[in-house]
């Protein structure tokens, strides 16, 4: 590995320091925003699982219509870096231990350095499942590379660990995680981090109930909102109008009656109100209509009839 060649300035130094400086080296810069609203499927159930007392499910479903493309992560096994410096330090294992340490500790670098690649600007888009060790580099990617503002996490999270790094992420805005159910629980971790930045929510593939709804208010930002599930019903969309700040809507596949309509009348903010999957009355639209004239309507991706913005986009 070429980090380990440069040895006239690089010997004395301490492997993490060493990782970080090749970091600083290879790391590029950019910037990209998203705007609008997707296109996914709404998830199945886990079999074999109580989806809604889950933390977060993978949902493993491979043949859903969306963009993939290979990324440069690697998925290493977890170490703890305090682990291993403590064996090199006291001696413990001896030299066959120490080797194997140092080993550890010199991939660790690696991956820190594949993984800031993958950051362009502010951004960080993943498209293979973030693994526990990438979870962990997170803070260390921020600390070498500069906020993260958008994470897209289009593989998901391999595992529940994971959230809790990304709840305390305090400059991300935008956050987006695919492929992974995130229930109620998962909500609650989220809203009790310190996403305060966070402005904008894409969690297409959850498992969320009104109970997780209530747990996301507590984001004190929140303006645009992107939910898939099931489990979303009336009730849960009478909290969603209990998010002060909350401007667009997009539900996939949830679990509705007219009476959800007449709910998002009282929604303070809102502009614009995408709906999946959930066929509702004319006379419930009407409704809502008749109090938010101007409110942005699309149904299954195409404008409503009535929408005031149909010819605009």
């Amino acid at each position: 590995m070429w980090l380990m060649n440069n040895h006239y300035r690089m010997a004395c130094q301490p492997p993490w320091q060493i990782g970080l400086l090749a970091v600083c080296c290879l790391a590029g810069c950019g910037q990209s925003t998203e705007t609008g609203f997707e296109t996914d499927v709404a998830p199945t159930a886990t079999l074999g699982q109580n989806a809604g007392d889950a933390l977060v499910n993978e949902s493993g479903l491979n043949n859903r219509q969306e963009d993939s493309t290979s990324s440069l992560v690697n998925h290493d096994q977890h170490q703890p870096e305090q682990h291993i410096a403590a064996q090199v330090q006291t001696g413990q294992g001896g030299t066959h231990q120490e080797s194997e340490a140092g080993q550890n500790t010199s991939d660790d670098n690696n991956l820190l350095v594949e993984f800031i690649r993958q950051i362009d600007g502010n951004r960080l888009l993943l498209n293979t499942p973030l693994s526990v060790k990438e979870g962990e580099l997170l803070g260390a990617a921020e600390t070498t590379k500069g906020p993260i503002l958008d994470l897209l996490l289009d593989g998901g999270i391999a595992e529940a660990s994971s959230l809790a790094k990304i709840a305390q992420m305090e400059s991300v805005e935008h956050l987006r995680i695919r492929e992974t159910e995130i229930g109620d629980q998962g909500a609650a971790i989220l809203a009790d981090g310190k996403l305060k930045n966070l402005e904008i929510l894409n969690l297409p593939h959850a498992n969320l109930s009104a109970k997780g709804i209530i747990q996301l208010a507590k984001i004190p930002r929140l303006r645009q909102l992107r939910l898939g599930g099931k489990r979303i019903d009336d009730e849960a969309v009478k909290e969603l109008t209990k998010l002060s700040k909350l401007q667009s809507l997009h539900l996939i596949g949830p679990t509705l009656s007219d009476r959800a309509l007449d709910w998002l009348a009282s929604s303070p903010k809102l502009v614009s109100f995408y709906l999946d999957d959930c066929p509702l009355s004319d006379a419930a639209w009407q409704r809502l209509f008749d109090a938010k004239p101007t409110l942005h309507v699309h149904i299954d991706q195409a404008h409503h009839d009535r929408d005031p913005k149909k010819g605009q986009h």
